[in-house]
């Protein structure tokens, strides 16, 4: 019998690491929730230079908060527990925002530049930045220094932000007009699954809270209403909503949060999807087994009526192997798209980053296995645009290591 090309023993290798992944998610559950916090967003960026900074504040789409610093200054010491809890609380805002630091001890011409007088200095720059005309722009400075005014600042500073070019789940913190209906809404976006309408009080932030706390939740989109009477084009009681979800069938789901906060909307919203996502769970593959079954134990006896003596013993199913398949056969498979997703996640994020090199045959069968998960795999539109981006990626590159490809992963995933 030939032996199958390497690269594609591998791909086989990684779909069956991919169906015991799968197993193992549906029944441990030992994935991290997506609720937990990731890693930080805060990047140091030591020996900073004026070419390096800016490149960063010039990137598309995003908001960037500056912390400039001085391991030497005592405010900046005090001031470290705040940032740290800070970069923490602003994980999942990390779409729309980077935060980077730059030490004036290590950078002193990139603090003169951007005219530093004191430390430590937080400065936003939109993702409009350029140089103006006395040289460089110096960003928009944050003078709190306690966690709400800070958060409660940037949130402001973000919704004014420019989000052009954003191709996947971009943020509209425009609010809701009189002339939008669930129709057109949901026509407009053609991935998310649910439409979240928020109430926001005049002189209130908590829409515009909930939206960037929403973020990591690509299945939402979330649309601030600030004219109660709008819940009406909705089919729904004017001044007797807060917050709501539509489904794309027009179900409406209102909700009483326990209290009025962001947090409080966002832990219901959670709450709300996890409950819609275990009644709404599909089955993938619910296979004809009484045809397969035969199928396979036809195919068997063939094999053994045909092989001859020096092979019969190869060819011809042991009793353990007997065992095996009637279990099989005997419990249909069922594989749900949320297993699939989970498991992806795991191979994208853990397993194939602990690769020390990807080159050659292994790059290869990487590729080979990404494009069978991009046409096979019945995955979100979302995770699949993921994995196309990634395959892309891959094809114009011939050696990259696991911990590149993570990098490339988070990179993507933004």
């Amino acid at each position: 019998m030939t032996r199958p090309p390497e690269p594609l023993i591998l791909v086989m290798a990684l779909l069956n690491l991919l169906f015991f992944t799968i197993q193992a998610t549906h029944y441990h559950q030992s994935f991290v929730h997506r609720d937990k916090p990731r890693t930080s967003v805060l990047e140091g960026h030591r020996r900073s230079s004026n070419t390096i900074l800016e490149n960063k504040l010039l990137a598309p789409a995003l908001g960037k908060l500056v912390l400039f610093y001085s391991n030497s200054c005592h405010d900046c010491l005090s001031f470290a527990s705040t940032l740290h809890k800070l970069s923490h609380q602003l994980n999942n805002w990390r779409q729309v925002l980077a935060i980077y630091k730059v030490d004036c001890e290590e950078s002193i011409k990139v603090c003169h530049d951007f005219q530093i007088q004191h430390l430590p200095t937080l400065r936003f720059f939109h993702s409009n930045f350029e140089r103006d005309r006395d040289g460089i722009g110096i960003g928009i400075e944050i003078r709190s220094r306690n966690i709400r005014g800070i958060t409660t600042k940037i949130a402001t500073l973000l919704a004014s932000n420019s989000y052009k070019g954003v191709l996947h789940h971009k943020p509209v913190f425009k609010t809701l007009q009189s002339q939008e209906t669930l129709k057109s809404l949901f026509h407009k976006d053609n991935v998310s699954r649910y439409l979240v309408l928020v109430f926001q009080p005049r002189h209130s932030q908590i829409g515009v809270n909930t939206l960037l706390d929403m973020l990591p939740h690509h299945e939402v989109t979330v649309r601030i209403v600030e004219n109660p009477q709008l819940f009406a084009n909705f089919g729904l009681q004017p001044f007797a909503q807060k917050l709501v979800l539509f489904d794309r069938n027009g179900v409406s789901h209102p909700l009483i949060p326990a209290r009025d906060s962001s947090k409080a909307y966002v832990d219901s919203l959670k709450k709300l999807l996890r409950t819609l996502a275990q009644n709404s769970r599909t089955v993938l593959r619910d296979f004809s087994w009484k045809n397969r079954k035969s199928q396979i134990q036809g195919r068997t006896q063939d094999l053994n009526d045909k092989g001859d003596e020096n092979n019969k013993h190869d060819l011809s199913l042991n009793q353990n192997n007997r065992r095996i398949i009637n279990h099989v056969l005997n419990e249909p498979l069922k594989i749900y798209q949320a297993d699939i997703e989970m498991a992806i996640g795991i191979l994208l994020h853990i397993e194939i980053p602990k690769i020390k090199v990807i080159k050659e045959k292994a790059l290869n069968a990487l590729k080979m296995f990404l494009d069978v998960l991009i046409h096979l795999s019945p995955v979100s539109q979302v995770k699949t645009q993921l994995l196309r981006d990634l395959l892309s990626w891959l094809k114009n590159n011939d050696k990259l290591t696991g911990l590149d490809f993570i990098d490339l992963v988070n990179c993507y995933e933004k």
